[in-house]
């Protein structure tokens, strides 16, 4: 996926977790921070604390300056199984 905003411009970033018969689940948000910021304030890592997990969490990310190409992750591990998500962003002046 690929997503194209100007500078100023805001984006949601969503990730769904769902987990069973875990004891903890962690949710990181990794991007650029010289290129975008996040202005949610939400708390990054996310942690939810098991057996059952079923939650959605939300961030909103901000052009700060302009760039080609720049890679958004998310990386979520439950009970040290890893699942990443990636895309890229292009922020135009």
């Amino acid at each position: 996926m690929h997503v194209r905003i100007s500078v100023g411009e805001s984006f949601p970033v969503a990730a769904r977790v769902i987990a069973d018969n875990i004891i903890l689940c962690e949710v990181f948000l990794r991007f650029d921070e010289l290129v975008l910021e996040e202005t949610t304030g939400n708390s990054n890592p996310s942690t939810f604390v098991g057996p059952h997990v079923e939650r959605e969490v939300l961030w909103e990310l901000r052009g700060k300056r302009a760039a080609a190409e720049t890679t958004i992750r998310l990386d979520a591990s439950g009970d040290g199984l890893p699942q990443l998500s990636e895309f890229t962003v292009e922020v135009i002046p």
